[in-house]
């Protein structure tokens, strides 16, 4: 900014967009009370992550562990991919289990955004995790949303 007001009011954000297949960046002066108050919501919501994350781990690492014991790869898969329906494929999964153990692989899944799957999987009821979940999305939405008004008043 070259006018001293103008520099305490604003701030350069810069954000990624698709474009003609490739991921263009593109910048824009926006008021820094804004700015602070998208970062305030992105900060939030990374630290339901992490709390989610480890509530998990905490409360169903052993149970989850316990479920697949004695299951084949194949059927391990098979369960935490509906099939083959969602990532990854067969021959990925054998690469992962292959470069980072079963147990790892397995304890991977025990993360924020495997909830609905590890609730499906291990049959429990929709309960304190799943209720840290969806105020989870709710914030991860707030803040997209917050960041299109962002990118909406962005001075080019």
């Amino acid at each position: 900014m070259e006018c001293r007001a103008c520099d305490r009011q604003f701030d350069l954000f810069s954000y990624t967009v698709p474009h003609k297949g490739m991921m263009e960046t593109q910048r824009g002066w926006v008021r820094k009370d804004l700015l602070r108050d998208l970062g305030k919501l992105r900060r939030k919501a990374e630290s339901k992550k992490t709390f989610l994350g480890r509530q998990l781990r905490r409360q169903l690492s052993s149970g989850w562990l316990a479920y697949f014991a004695g299951k084949s790869k194949r059927q391990i898969w098979d369960e935490l991919t509906e099939g083959g329906a969602t990532y990854p494929a067969l021959a990925t999964f054998y690469s992962h289990v292959r470069h980072s153990g079963l147990q790892s692989v397995l304890l991977g899944y025990l993360d924020a955004r495997n909830v609905a799957r590890v609730e499906r999987i291990l049959k429990l009821e929709r309960g304190p995790l799943n209720e840290l979940a969806v105020e989870l999305r709710k914030l991860e939405k707030a803040a997209d949303a917050k960041e299109a008004r962002v990118r909406q008043q962005a001075l080019r």
